[in-house]
């Protein structure tokens, strides 16, 4: 088999970028909607007070700007994305992120994930290839993997996607949940879930192969929260 490079065509780069566009334009006016009850609800001032509208307009200007660049990012991100198949190796190469490579004998497992993108693994985690729906000839590609290994279905999340969902789950309870859970002995126990998600966020943000470059220097501000959330669940358990 000769080396082969599958990439995203103009036509579906566009489409995707433009879905993103659809979906920021209906998250803007719910973010806006949020800021204005939390502001109202804190201080008891009625929309129609001219000092309140700064501090609405402000986050909205940020999210703006921030929507704006996670286009343009994604964009870039598309278009450089490309996987190289060759007889007995596969590479993905995008720009702002390492280089990967899996040998044909380095392959643990090829498993369909939902949405229909595949995940070629090896024994190292932080080591695999994902291949995305919607490169050119897609179908071409994933018949010549089947030809390595047998493609599986994932039957389950894996673990730390729960331990992501659990983290989050407690972070909410522990600082904006009912006063019955803040002050409630479990409030200890969120506050350490939490921590340890941020720590587990940036062991995976300093590993893994899908984190761009830029986001593993700046990894380490994850560190911040999870120190705050340690300090919070020691604070409650000696309180």
């Amino acid at each position: 088999m000769d080396m082969k490079i599958y990439r995203f065509s103009p036509e579906t780069v566009e489409q995707r970028v433009r879905k993103s566009s659809r979906i920021m334009i209906w998250v803007l006016p719910l973010l806006v909607f949020a800021i204005m009850c939390f502001f109202m609800r804190e201080n008891s001032r009625p929309i129609t007070d001219p000092g309140v509208w700064p501090w609405v307009l402000f986050p909205v200007l940020i999210a703006l700007v921030a929507g704006y660049q996670a286009l343009r990012k994604q964009r870039e991100l598309l278009e450089s994305f490309e996987i190289t198949l060759g007889a007995d190796f596969v590479v993905r190469k995008q720009k702002g992120y390492r280089d990967v490579e899996i040998r044909r004998d380095e392959v643990l497992r090829i498993v369909e994930m939902p949405g229909g993108w595949l995940l070629i693994e090896t024994a190292d985690r932080h080591k695999h290839i994902s291949v995305l729906p919607g490169i050119e000839n897609y179908d071409e590609l994933r018949l010549q993997l089947m030809q390595w290994q047998e493609i599986q279905s994932a039957s389950s999340q894996r673990m730390y996607g729960l331990l992501a969902v659990a983290a989050s789950l407690a972070l909410v309870l522990a600082h904006w949940g009912p006063s019955f859970v803040r002050d409630s002995p479990i409030a200890p126990i969120a506050h350490l879930i939490a921590a340890i998600g941020f720590v587990w966020l940036f062991m995976e943000m300093r590993h893994s192969p899908d984190v761009d470059e830029k986001s593993r220097r700046k990894s380490w501000v994850v560190l911040i929260p999870a120190a705050v959330e340690l300090s919070a669940a020691i604070g409650k358990f000696l309180s």
